[in-house]
Protein backbone atom coordinates (compact mmCIF):
# COMPACT_ATOMS: atom_id res chain seq x y z
CA UNK A 1 0.00 0.00 0.00
CA UNK A 2 1.49 3.40 -0.84
CA UNK A 3 0.66 6.85 -2.28
CA UNK A 4 0.72 8.03 -5.91
CA UNK A 5 2.34 11.56 -6.45
CA UNK A 6 -0.46 14.20 -5.94
CA UNK A 7 -2.74 14.49 -6.48
CA UNK A 8 -2.82 11.89 -3.59
CA UNK A 9 -4.54 8.55 -4.10
CA UNK A 10 -4.32 5.56 -1.93
CA UNK A 11 -3.19 2.32 -3.79
CA UNK A 12 -3.98 -1.59 -2.21
CA UNK A 13 -2.51 -4.53 -3.65
CA UNK A 14 -5.27 -7.11 -4.40
CA UNK A 15 -2.60 -10.37 -3.90
CA UNK A 16 1.18 -10.21 -4.02
CA UNK A 17 1.28 -10.60 -7.92
CA UNK A 18 -1.91 -9.38 -9.45
CA UNK A 19 -1.64 -5.05 -9.79
CA UNK A 20 -3.06 -2.33 -7.80
CA UNK A 21 -6.71 -1.38 -7.49
CA UNK A 22 -7.13 1.37 -9.21
CA UNK A 23 -8.75 3.55 -6.42
CA UNK A 24 -9.26 3.59 -2.58
CA UNK A 25 -12.75 4.35 -1.68
CA UNK A 26 -11.81 6.33 1.47
CA UNK A 27 -9.93 8.68 -0.82
CA UNK A 28 -11.28 8.60 -4.09
CA UNK A 29 -13.11 11.62 -5.46
CA UNK A 30 -15.33 8.79 -8.17
CA UNK A 31 -18.21 9.23 -6.74
CA UNK A 32 -19.78 5.99 -9.22
CA UNK A 33 -16.84 3.91 -7.71
CA UNK A 34 -17.57 4.60 -4.02
CA UNK A 35 -21.30 3.51 -4.43
CA UNK A 36 -20.51 0.77 -6.02
CA UNK A 37 -17.60 -0.52 -4.01
CA UNK A 38 -18.14 0.61 -0.02
CA UNK A 39 -17.07 3.71 1.73
CA UNK A 40 -13.73 2.72 3.97
CA UNK A 41 -10.35 0.26 3.32
CA UNK A 42 -8.60 -1.50 5.85
CA UNK A 43 -5.23 -2.81 5.54
CA UNK A 44 -4.92 -6.69 6.18
CA UNK A 45 -1.36 -8.11 6.07
CA UNK A 46 0.22 -4.82 5.73
CA UNK A 47 1.94 -4.89 1.78
CA UNK A 48 -0.13 -7.42 1.12
CA UNK A 49 -3.36 -6.99 0.35
CA UNK A 50 -6.67 -4.59 1.30
CA UNK A 51 -10.47 -5.47 2.24
CA UNK A 52 -12.98 -3.14 1.17
CA UNK A 53 -15.89 -2.62 3.09
CA UNK A 54 -18.93 -2.63 0.47
CA UNK A 55 -22.49 -2.10 1.77
CA UNK A 56 -23.81 -5.79 1.54
CA UNK A 57 -25.38 -8.10 3.80
CA UNK A 58 -23.70 -11.19 4.25
CA UNK A 59 -25.72 -14.73 5.79
CA UNK A 60 -23.94 -17.98 7.13
CA UNK A 61 -26.60 -20.68 6.72
CA UNK A 62 -24.52 -23.52 8.45
CA UNK A 63 -24.64 -27.38 8.90
CA UNK A 64 -24.65 -27.51 12.59
CA UNK A 65 -26.32 -31.70 11.79
CA UNK A 66 -24.79 -35.26 12.99
CA UNK A 67 -22.89 -35.50 10.09
CA UNK A 68 -20.59 -33.06 11.07
CA UNK A 69 -20.95 -32.24 14.65
CA UNK A 70 -18.99 -33.75 17.51
CA UNK A 71 -18.77 -31.83 20.58
CA UNK A 72 -16.35 -33.30 22.80
CA UNK A 73 -15.23 -36.69 21.13
CA UNK A 74 -14.02 -37.64 18.11
CA UNK A 75 -15.75 -39.98 15.78
CA UNK A 76 -13.27 -43.07 14.79
CA UNK A 77 -13.48 -44.52 11.19
CA UNK A 78 -11.89 -47.42 9.79
CA UNK A 79 -12.63 -48.68 6.01
CA UNK A 80 -15.33 -46.41 6.16
CA UNK A 81 -17.03 -48.29 9.10
CA UNK A 82 -17.43 -46.16 12.91
CA UNK A 83 -15.76 -47.80 15.63
CA UNK A 84 -14.43 -47.35 18.93
CA UNK A 85 -11.67 -44.58 19.28
CA UNK A 86 -10.40 -46.83 22.01
CA UNK A 87 -10.09 -49.89 19.99
CA UNK A 88 -7.18 -51.98 21.19
CA UNK A 89 -4.75 -52.32 18.74
CA UNK A 90 -5.35 -49.35 17.23
CA UNK A 91 -6.00 -50.01 13.24
CA UNK A 92 -3.63 -48.50 11.06
CA UNK A 93 -6.11 -46.76 8.90
CA UNK A 94 -8.63 -45.28 11.87
CA UNK A 95 -9.32 -41.45 11.37
CA UNK A 96 -10.75 -39.46 13.49
CA UNK A 97 -13.06 -36.99 12.69
CA UNK A 98 -13.44 -34.06 15.22
CA UNK A 99 -15.94 -30.88 15.25
CA UNK A 100 -16.45 -29.33 11.79
CA UNK A 101 -18.96 -27.62 13.27
CA UNK A 102 -16.79 -25.41 15.60
CA UNK A 103 -14.28 -24.96 12.77
CA UNK A 104 -17.30 -23.46 10.96
CA UNK A 105 -18.14 -21.07 13.56
CA UNK A 106 -14.06 -20.22 13.93
CA UNK A 107 -14.25 -19.31 10.11
CA UNK A 108 -17.68 -17.29 10.23
CA UNK A 109 -15.80 -15.03 12.99
CA UNK A 110 -12.76 -14.85 11.05
CA UNK A 111 -14.35 -13.69 7.71
CA UNK A 112 -16.35 -11.40 9.86
CA UNK A 113 -13.17 -9.50 11.44
CA UNK A 114 -12.44 -8.64 7.76
CA UNK A 115 -14.93 -6.19 7.05
CA UNK A 116 -16.72 -3.20 9.34
CA UNK A 117 -19.69 -4.29 10.20
CA UNK A 118 -22.35 -1.21 10.64
CA UNK A 119 -25.20 0.17 9.11
CA UNK A 120 -23.62 1.61 6.16
CA UNK A 121 -21.36 -1.12 5.45
CA UNK A 122 -21.23 -4.87 5.97
CA UNK A 123 -24.29 -6.52 8.14
CA UNK A 124 -23.95 -10.21 9.02
CA UNK A 125 -26.48 -13.05 10.32
CA UNK A 126 -25.88 -16.01 11.15
CA UNK A 127 -28.62 -18.75 10.88
CA UNK A 128 -28.05 -23.10 11.77
CA UNK A 129 -29.76 -26.29 10.47
CA UNK A 130 -29.76 -29.80 11.39
CA UNK A 131 -33.81 -30.90 11.01
CA UNK A 132 -34.57 -27.85 12.86
CA UNK A 133 -33.61 -24.46 12.05
CA UNK A 134 -32.10 -21.58 14.53
CA UNK A 135 -32.12 -17.99 14.35
CA UNK A 136 -30.93 -15.69 17.16
CA UNK A 137 -33.27 -13.13 18.19
CA UNK A 138 -33.07 -9.41 19.05
CA UNK A 139 -33.20 -10.41 22.97
CA UNK A 140 -29.83 -12.60 21.85
CA UNK A 141 -32.10 -15.74 23.01
CA UNK A 142 -31.51 -18.82 20.45
CA UNK A 143 -35.30 -20.12 18.88
CA UNK A 144 -36.40 -22.39 16.53
CA UNK A 145 -37.82 -21.42 13.32
CA UNK A 146 -39.47 -23.96 11.65
CA UNK A 147 -42.55 -22.96 11.56
CA UNK A 148 -41.51 -19.63 9.38
CA UNK A 149 -39.05 -21.35 7.51
CA UNK A 150 -42.31 -23.62 6.04
CA UNK A 151 -43.53 -20.39 3.86
CA UNK A 152 -42.59 -20.81 0.42
CA UNK A 153 -41.56 -24.38 0.77
CA UNK A 154 -44.36 -25.76 -0.19
CA UNK A 155 -44.89 -27.24 2.90
CA UNK A 156 -47.52 -27.03 5.45
CA UNK A 157 -46.36 -26.57 8.54
CA UNK A 158 -49.89 -27.62 10.29
CA UNK A 159 -49.85 -30.94 8.32
CA UNK A 160 -46.55 -32.24 6.68
CA UNK A 161 -44.07 -34.24 9.22
CA UNK A 162 -40.78 -32.88 7.17
CA UNK A 163 -41.33 -28.92 8.49
CA UNK A 164 -42.27 -30.26 12.24
CA UNK A 165 -40.04 -29.83 15.18
CA UNK A 166 -37.36 -32.31 15.92
CA UNK A 167 -35.57 -31.43 19.17
CA UNK A 168 -36.92 -27.68 19.82
CA UNK A 169 -38.94 -26.39 22.75
CA UNK A 170 -40.99 -23.11 23.02
CA UNK A 171 -40.80 -20.82 22.41
CA UNK A 172 -40.30 -20.14 19.01
CA UNK A 173 -39.55 -17.74 16.76
CA UNK A 174 -42.25 -15.37 14.95
CA UNK A 175 -41.87 -13.33 12.04
CA UNK A 176 -40.67 -10.22 13.59
CA UNK A 177 -37.46 -12.13 14.75
CA UNK A 178 -36.57 -12.32 11.22
CA UNK A 179 -35.88 -8.69 11.23
CA UNK A 180 -32.93 -9.31 14.03
CA UNK A 181 -31.00 -11.72 11.96
CA UNK A 182 -28.80 -9.66 10.17
CA UNK A 183 -26.54 -7.62 12.75
CA UNK A 184 -25.16 -4.19 12.55
CA UNK A 185 -22.64 -4.49 14.59
CA UNK A 186 -19.24 -7.04 15.61
CA UNK A 187 -20.31 -7.98 19.25
CA UNK A 188 -24.00 -8.53 18.31
CA UNK A 189 -22.85 -10.35 15.40
CA UNK A 190 -20.39 -12.53 16.88
CA UNK A 191 -22.67 -13.38 19.53
CA UNK A 192 -24.87 -15.35 16.98
CA UNK A 193 -22.01 -16.98 15.70
CA UNK A 194 -21.31 -18.61 19.38
CA UNK A 195 -24.64 -20.74 19.24
CA UNK A 196 -25.35 -23.58 21.14
CA UNK A 197 -25.27 -27.17 19.49
CA UNK A 198 -28.46 -28.52 17.74
CA UNK A 199 -27.97 -32.28 16.85
CA UNK A 200 -29.96 -33.89 14.43
CA UNK A 201 -30.29 -34.28 10.73
CA UNK A 202 -30.71 -32.32 8.03
CA UNK A 203 -32.66 -30.00 6.38
CA UNK A 204 -30.83 -27.37 4.69
CA UNK A 205 -33.66 -26.08 2.61
CA UNK A 206 -35.01 -24.70 5.80
CA UNK A 207 -31.87 -22.71 6.36
CA UNK A 208 -32.28 -21.35 2.68
CA UNK A 209 -35.40 -20.73 3.46
CA UNK A 210 -34.96 -18.59 6.44
CA UNK A 211 -32.29 -16.89 4.48
CA UNK A 212 -34.56 -16.04 1.72
CA UNK A 213 -36.68 -14.26 3.61
CA UNK A 214 -34.60 -12.57 5.43
CA UNK A 215 -32.80 -10.97 2.56
CA UNK A 216 -36.29 -10.41 0.93
CA UNK A 217 -37.02 -8.25 4.04
CA UNK A 218 -33.43 -6.29 3.97
CA UNK A 219 -33.14 -6.01 0.21
CA UNK A 220 -32.34 -2.50 -0.71
CA UNK A 221 -30.79 -0.29 -3.83
CA UNK A 222 -26.72 -0.09 -3.98
CA UNK A 223 -26.75 -3.33 -0.91
CA UNK A 224 -25.29 -6.46 -2.32
CA UNK A 225 -26.35 -9.74 -0.93
CA UNK A 226 -24.23 -13.13 -0.15
CA UNK A 227 -24.74 -16.18 1.74
CA UNK A 228 -22.38 -18.70 2.37
CA UNK A 229 -23.71 -22.32 3.23
CA UNK A 230 -21.06 -24.30 5.19
CA UNK A 231 -22.60 -27.90 4.75
CA UNK A 232 -21.15 -32.27 3.91
CA UNK A 233 -23.58 -31.78 1.19
CA UNK A 234 -25.83 -34.86 2.52
CA UNK A 235 -29.41 -33.68 2.52
CA UNK A 236 -32.86 -35.57 2.58
CA UNK A 237 -34.72 -33.13 0.80
CA UNK A 238 -32.47 -32.13 -1.92
CA UNK A 239 -35.19 -30.67 -4.94
CA UNK A 240 -36.52 -28.37 -1.49
CA UNK A 241 -33.06 -27.28 -1.01
CA UNK A 242 -32.56 -26.49 -4.99
CA UNK A 243 -35.85 -24.86 -5.20
CA UNK A 244 -34.87 -22.44 -2.20
CA UNK A 245 -31.30 -21.80 -4.10
CA UNK A 246 -33.03 -20.75 -7.04
CA UNK A 247 -35.26 -18.09 -5.60
CA UNK A 248 -32.08 -16.97 -4.01
CA UNK A 249 -30.73 -16.63 -7.34
CA UNK A 250 -33.29 -15.20 -9.05
CA UNK A 251 -33.19 -12.41 -6.28
CA UNK A 252 -29.57 -11.40 -7.48
CA UNK A 253 -28.21 -13.36 -4.02
CA UNK A 254 -24.89 -14.89 -4.62
CA UNK A 255 -24.34 -18.23 -2.89
CA UNK A 256 -21.16 -19.51 -2.24
CA UNK A 257 -20.80 -22.97 -0.53
CA UNK A 258 -18.32 -24.31 1.65
CA UNK A 259 -17.46 -28.30 2.19
CA UNK A 260 -17.25 -29.19 5.79
CA UNK A 261 -16.95 -32.75 7.77
CA UNK A 262 -15.33 -35.88 6.64
CA UNK A 263 -17.56 -37.28 3.97
CA UNK A 264 -18.81 -34.94 0.39
CA UNK A 265 -22.05 -35.58 -0.87
CA UNK A 266 -20.97 -33.34 -3.66
CA UNK A 267 -23.90 -34.13 -5.86
CA UNK A 268 -25.96 -31.51 -3.43
CA UNK A 269 -23.42 -28.73 -2.97
CA UNK A 270 -24.93 -25.69 -4.85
Amino acid sequence: MWDTPAPEQCQCFTTRSNPPTTFDPTYTSNVTAKQKEGVSCSVIDPGIRAQCDPPMDVLFVSDASDSITREVLPTCYSNNQVISCGTNPQPANMIAVYDEYAKARNFAKKFMSYFVIAPNAVKLGYLAFTKDVVLTRQDGKQVCANEIAADGTGFNFATDSAVEYDNCNPPYAVSADLQAVLASDASTAARSIDMKYYRGGTKMFLGMSIARQVLESEKADGRSQLVIFVTDGLDSFAPQLLAQAAELKKNGVRIVTIAAGMFLFIQWLI
